[in-house]
Order: C-alpha cells, then sequence, then structure tokens
C-alpha cells in the first residue's frame, strides 16, 4: 500500500512539475527573490528544487559518505522526491536518475529547464533537464580557464541564450596563494567565454539578471584581525551593472562601513537589494538613489513583501517594507517537535510573496546532523517545517 500510495503521489508531482511552462527565449527562470547564492535551491510553480545530500554510513565507524541527488518539494504538500525517471529505482548511489556528482552545481532555471555545472574547475560542463527530471542532456563545456578563476561559491543564470558566472576562487600565481572574484559570460553555443570583470581586492561576488542587464555586487569579508582600538578594517562593497547588447561595465554604487558586509542579492522591479550580515540596502536603478532599509539586526534578510530581522538571540522579526512588524518569534522553539535540540546554521535561500525560505542545518547534541528546509509566513503567522533530511 505504501509503495502504491508513493507511485500515486509520484504521477501527481510529476504533472506539476511539467507544468513550469517555458518561458520566452529573453526570460530568466529563476525567481527574482530565491537568492541563487551557490546554495543549489530554485522555485517555480511552489515547487522547490534542490540537490539533495544523501548520508550513507561507511565502512569505518563514525564516519558518513555523501552522495548527491537533484529533488522536488511541494511547498503546499511538503512531499519531496528525487528528480529519477528510472521504475523501481532505489534513489541511492550513481545508478539513479537523479544522481548529481556534488552539491554547490550552481542550479539554475531557464526557459523551463533546469541548468547546473559539474565536473569541478577541471572539466566543468553545463547540464540541463526538463522540471520533472526528463530529457537530461548535456549542453556544453564551460570554459575551463574562466571557471577556474570563479569555481568557488557564487551565482550564474542563463539569459538570452549565454551563461553568466559570478564567483570566486583560490589560485596560486608565482608561488603565492591568490583569491580573486571574476564574472564571466559564455554563449551556449560557444566553448569559450570573457572576463566581464576580474578582482584580486573583494573575495565574494554574486549577480543576478533584471530587465536585461547583470547586476553584480563585489564584497569582502570580515578580517582575520580586530584591532581593540580601531576595531575591525572597513568592508567594501561595490554594485555594478553590465549591459549585454553594448558591452558596458558600470559602477553604480560604493559602501565602506567597518560593521556591514553584504552578501546576498536580489533584483526586481527595477530595484537591487543588498543584504547580509548587519544591514540591507536597496539601490534604485530608475534615479541611482540607494538607501539604508530601517532596522539593525545581526542579519537581514529581503523577501519580496517582508523583510526578516534575526538577533544572536535566534529571535527573528518579521517586518513589512515600511518597518511595521508583521510576526516575531524565536527560532528555534524549545517546544517546537518538528526541531530537535542542537546548534544550528541558517541560511537564507529564497522568498515568494510574504513566505520565506531557510536551509538549516542542525549539529546535533548526539552528532547527529540533519538538514531542514523551514518555512517562515508572516501572513499566517506560522513557521512550518517543510523538509527533514534522513537521520544520519
Amino acid at each position: 500500500m505504501k509503495k502504491l500510495a508513493f507511485a500515486a503521489f509520484g504521477a501527481l508531482l510529476m504533472i506539476m512539475l511539467a507544468s513550469c511552462s517555458p518561458k520566452t527565449e529573453k526570460t530568466v527562470g529563476n525567481a527574482p527573490f530565491f537568492v541563487n547564492h551557490h546554495f543549489d535551491f530554485v522555485e517555480c510553480d511552489n515547487v522547490i528544487y534542490f540537490v539533495e545530500e544523501v548520508g550513507r554510513a561507511s565502512e569505518q565507524e563514525g564516519t558518513t559518505l555523501l552522495s548527491y541527488r537533484f529533488a522536488a518539494l511541494d511547498i503546499e504538500t511538503c512531499e519531496c522526491m528525487p528528480l529519477c525517471f528510472k521504475p523501481d529505482c532505489t534513489h541511492e548511489g550513481k545508478d539513479c536518475g537523479a544522481y548529481v556528482s556534488a552539491d554547490g552545481v550552481r542550479l539554475t532555471l531557464y526557459n523551463g529547464r533546469l541548468y547546473w555545472i559539474e565536473g569541478g574547475f577541471r572539466n566543468p560542463i553545463l547540464y540541463s533537464m526538463n522540471t520533472d527530471g526528463s530529457d537530461r542532456k548535456r549542453e556544453t563545456a564551460v570554459d575551463a580557464e574562466l571557471y577556474r578563476l570563479a569555481y568557488g561559491m557564487g551565482t550564474a543564470e542563463i539569459f538570452d541564450g549565454t551563461l553568466y558566472v559570478c564567483g570566486i576562487a583560490e589560485n596560486v600565481k608565482e608561488g603565492d596563494i591568490v583569491r580573486s572574484a571574476v564574472v564571466f559570460r559564455q554563449p551556449l553555443d560557444k566553448e569559450k567565454g570573457e572576463i566581464i570583470r576580474y578582482s584580486e581586492e573583494h573575495v565574494r561576488v554574486f549577480g543576478r539578471i533584471m530587465d536585461g542587464k547583470l547586476y553584480f555586487a563585489e564584497s569582502e569579508e570580515w578580517p582575520e584581525e580586530y584591532d581593540e582600538e580601531e576595531g575591525y578594517d572597513p568592508l567594501s562593497t561595490v554594485l555594478y551593472s553590465f549591459d549585454p547588447v553594448s558591452g558596458v561595465l558600470t559602477e553604480l554604487y560604493s559602501r565602506t562601513d567597518p560593521v556591514t558586509a553584504f552578501d546576498q542579492l536580489a533584483a526586481s522591479e527595477g530595484k537591487v537589494y543588498l543584504f547580509g550580515y548587519g544591514h540591507a540596502a536597496v539601490f534604485d536603478v530608475s534615479d541611482g538613489s540607494a538607501e539604508e532599509l530601517s532596522g539593525t539586526a545581526s542579519s537581514i534578510d529581503v523577501g519580496e513583501d517582508v523583510l526578516m530581522y534575526w538577533d544572536p538571540a535566534h529571535v527573528f522579526t518579521m517586518r513589512s517594507s515600511d518597518g511595521s512588524v508583521l510576526y516575531k518569534g524565536v527560532f528555534p522553539s524549545e517546544d517546537d517537535p518538528d526541531i530537535p535540540a542542537g546548534i544550528y546554521a541558517r541560511t537564507f535561500i529564497g522568498s515568494v510573496g510574504a513566505k520565506m525560505y531557510y536551509r538549516v542545518d542542525l549539529f546535533g547534541q548526539d552528532m547527529h546532523n540533519r538538514r531542514f528546509i523551514v518555512e517562515f509566513d508572516a501572513g499566517a503567522r506560522q513557521v512550518r517545517r517543510l523538509y527533514a533530511s534522513a537521520d544520519e
């Protein structure tokens, strides 16, 4: 009965997945407030597509071997299934149709298909498949010379038949380790790309496409040394736009602040949002103005219709764009039966309307690590666990 029920659910979900309609040729498929920052989460038609980490016990006691697979999570029903078409598949290991060799594959959505990069910096290949897992195929080799400079944390999107990659990397240059932040583009029908921006001054770079242009920001990270008198060195963030037609790169906005480290970017309706640790800012493309969003917190996340403020005690406050409080609580709460006790790492993955979604990694007191996807709903004033990985 359980197998029949799963098969019935699978058939229903496949219909839903197939309904993620193809876009016009110049339309970016990623939802504007799913931040697409190396964490392999995209959303379409109330389904979250992501790379699922699957733990398997190894022969050596106390260690875990990991494999990865593509999965689809129905936000409404909380049902999750691998994107695999093989009949009677156990969904384990390389034989599964949903298998992917690693996480951090820069999953992105374009023209109703999922795209990602596998092969590391030595042999990067762009692949694609339908959102129901069918028609999986190799698209093109990614320029390895350029990807070597950008294989680390960053973003990727496709627009008008061209792949845009923003990323960081560490490489050895004349005996020294050099950290680079690089943006490049590559047409899907070619195996060579071109650099848009190269920097050794910043160690983070992340971008989004809006209205036919690429908007990306470079930022520094927290310095390792702290001076008791001077504090931390100021952190620099620079926002750029790139016009694919004219090839013009323009610096739009810069900020230097000792306590601000932006590491996320969203872009929608003529505005670019920078946010992360400590602060958030919005840049208006139409008039070139920039303003800091109200309120302070240890971190601020920007959603489609809501802002999320976190303080060090795990208290969250969801606010509207005018600063009024919509919903406040503690996460994880001590009496939540769905979230066990332990130490947590929280990562913002995106927003749709007044709902915000987070990846939450639990480092359990019993040394069992788990991963959750959690929804914070300002309208319903509730926190809902959508997904939980198997107990390792």
